[in-house]
């Protein structure tokens, strides 16, 4: 894969573009930014709800 990369690269003289280009290499990068974010979001989320729980149960006593 690595070498494809590379191919890739020359073939484009140095250009990135050539990755973003297309609609289906757009969807494949989204997919993947979306796959590695949601997880951490998600346990953030969850943090701060149970951070904020905890702090209204204390604020009851």
């Amino acid at each position: 894969m690595e070498q494809s990369f590379r191919q890739a690269l020359t073939i484009s003289n140095g250009d990135f573009h050539i990755f973003y280009q297309s609609t289906v290499s757009l969807v494949l990068i989204a997919l993947t930014i979306i796959s590695i974010v949601f997880p951490i979001v998600k346990d953030w989320g969850k943090k701060r709800k149970a951070s904020t729980t905890e702090n209204q149960i204390i604020g009851m006593k």
